[in-house]
């Protein structure tokens, strides 16, 4: 379990499996896969306003390098 996954699920009061159950169903993607969308998202818009380095960005939305950023890329 993602610690996404779990923090959701520890506030949403529901169990692990029918919380991803139920997110899947209806977005036709893991919970996992629609966070690394939005950070991607993200990261687009703050490379286009161009007032951060890759580095800067890597390190404000909590990838552990600039390496796995551009991993998520990409997926």
């Amino acid at each position: 379990m993602s610690r996404l996954s779990a923090y959701l699920s520890d506030h949403l009061a529901r169990n692990y499996f029918s919380l991803t159950k139920l997110f899947s169903r209806n977005q036709n993607k893991t919970i996992e896969a629609f966070a690394i969308e939005r950070k991607v998202d993200r990261v687009k818009q703050l490379l286009r306003e161009g007032e951060l380095t890759l580095s800067e960005i890597s390190y404000r939305l909590g990838y552990s390098n600039v390496q796995h950023l551009s991993k998520q890329f990409r997926l």
